[in-house]
């Protein structure tokens, strides 16, 4: 039985790749959600350069601590692989496994390879250390049966 894990190098580089995907949807719902606020107050926000401040600094704080606590997520998850299948357990430690004779399908994309169980599924992330020795030792598995 073999384990991969993400280092905090990959994790961080994890986390910085899906930010650049999701920072317009936070920048745009951060000015949404501030200007409902100014009308809902009448005004009261934009003309307090205080208030406005304040409240980007408290949404920048916010993502950073998403950031953080998402990147120290990724470094518990562990993927172990066996002879007979693949296992993830999360940091929550919640477990799924697939058994390679139970695979449905598996895709690769440009973000990962997915597995598709009977009734689970696993994605295996590109930036996961060990990637190319877990995927390539998968697909051997999955052609010979």
């Amino acid at each position: 039985m073999k384990e991969y894990r993400f280092t905090e190098e990959t994790a961080k580089k994890t986390m910085n790749s899906g930010l650049r995907f999701f920072a317009p949807f936070l920048i745009g719902g951060g000015i949404v959600g501030i200007c409902i606020a100014n009308f809902t107050t009448k005004g009261s926000i934009f003309g307090s350069l205080l208030v406005f401040l304040i409240i980007i600094l408290v949404l920048v704080i916010a993502t950073m601590i998403g950031i953080n606590r998402s990147k120290k997520s990724l470094m518990k998850a562990v993927y172990r692989l066996s002879d007979t299948g693949i296992e993830v357990i999360t940091s929550d430690t919640e477990s799924v496994s697939i058994d390679f004779d139970k695979i449905k399908s598996h895709k690769i994309i440009k973000r990962g390879l997915y597995i598709n169980g009977q009734k689970s599924q696993i994605f295996i992330p590109v930036d996961l250390d060990g990637y190319d020795e877990i995927t390539n030792t998968i697909l051997e598995k999955i052609n010979k049966i």
